[in-house]
């Protein structure tokens, strides 16, 4: 994936993406590669760009998913933490720690 597809991605996500993303994690170029298709990949499942900064920003494991190519897990848990029946923080700490613990 070429640079300008990744920062056009990761534009919809952070206003500021190269600083966002150089506070997040320490990426190699394909890193942030799978990260920028992960995120799409998130966009395109109805996860909107605020939920996605906001899952990424609530649990860093999701960046490892995404990174790593587990797209599957990743949209899981934005979906689980943006979910309404989810309803305090301590819930969904424990319901998103019980799922990357499977």
């Amino acid at each position: 994936m070429r640079q300008e597809e990744i920062f056009e991605i990761v534009s919809k996500i952070h206003k500021n993406p190269a600083s966002w993303l150089s506070n997040l994690f320490h990426f190699s170029g394909q890193q942030l590669s799978m990260f920028a298709c992960g995120c799409e990949v998130l966009l395109l499942h109805g996860v909107t760009p605020e939920q996605i900064q906001w899952t990424i920003e609530q649990n860093i494991q999701v960046v490892v998913f995404l990174v790593d190519g587990h797209y599957d897990k990743a949209l899981w848990i934005a979906r689980a933490l943006a979910s309404e029946a989810i309803s305090n923080a301590e819930e969904s700490h424990s319901f998103v720690d019980h799922i990357l613990a499977s």
